[in-house]
């Protein structure tokens, strides 16, 4: 090496790490360098909170012990329904990761999702064969069947919308986890409703991690969070059971409904 030739701190790495790295389309999610410090203080705090306050584990902190329940059909089914939704989980992880990895707070936030998450899915899996619902067998090709036969795609691939899209995801399942417990309460059952209590406190904390994270984009990047965040609502205006998660995404970040979409 010359004198005056700087070290490759790369030089170790294996060549097609290097020469594959983030393309044109990831690095767009890479915003001003005063914007991306203040999303990795926000994940850092995030992160932080939930090692210190909010880390459960699924075996050592429920009463697995107790002599397993006879769930009506109706919780069963509920539960079952919330399940489904996670076993996407590969799917929202490794989309939203692909657009997002130049961003380092909010690709890193996505991997602490994604470890939550899963822990959500394995626990409405656990109390499902430890009631006697389903055995392993059925699960797994409830599962197998599934992926094979769907896959989710981010509706827009523009960064702040596929934020927006995990925000009112987060809203929809904060609805179903509560609605989930206020069932399990009244059927009195407890380890359901603990473990829901661990899960309801996972979601609302990854709500407002997205609700903040959009509102910091917004102070610099306001149009392009007002208009992801409307095409986002237009999509969403009204499900099948009638909710209006769409208004309630606006909602949550403060936006006007009704006005065009930018």
């Amino acid at each position: 090496m010359a004198a005056n030739e700087t070290p490759d701190p790369y030089a170790n790495y294996d060549v097609t790490a290097k020469q594959n790295a983030t393309n044109e389309r990831s690095a767009a999610a890479r915003l001003d360098r005063t914007t991306e410090d203040a999303l990795y203080k926000l994940y850092r705090s995030f992160f932080q909170e939930a090692e210190q306050t909010r880390r459960w584990n699924l075996w050592l902190d429920f009463p697995w012990d107790e002599p397993p329940t006879r769930p009506t059909t109706p919780l069963i089914e509920a539960v079952v329904t919330a399940y489904h939704a996670e076993l996407f989980l590969p799917d929202y992880a490794a989309r939203a990761l692909y657009y997002l990895r130049s961003s380092r707070g909010r690709a890193w936030f996505l991997t602490r999702w994604t470890y939550e998450e899963g822990k959500h899915l394995l626990a409405l899996a656990e109390w499902l064969l430890h009631c006697g619902a389903y055995s392993n067998d059925q699960l797994r090709a409830q599962s197998d069947d599934l992926l094979l036969r769907y896959t989710w795609e981010p509706p827009f691939e523009d960064a702040a919308a596929i934020l927006a899209d995990f925000l009112l995801w987060e809203l929809r399942e904060a609805d179903r986890y509560r609605t989930l417990r206020h069932l399990a309460v009244s059927e009195n059952e407890t380890l359901l409703a603990a473990l829901l209590d661990e899960i309801i406190k996972d979601e609302d904390a990854h709500r407002a991690f997205l609700r903040q994270c959009l509102t910091i984009i917004a102070e610099i990047y306001p149009d392009q969070v007002t208009g992801a965040v409307r095409r986002i609502a237009e999509r969403n205006t009204s499900g099948d059971d009638g909710a209006d998660f769409g208004g309630s995404l606006l909602a949550e970040l403060g936006i006007t409904p009704g006005a065009p979409l930018l």
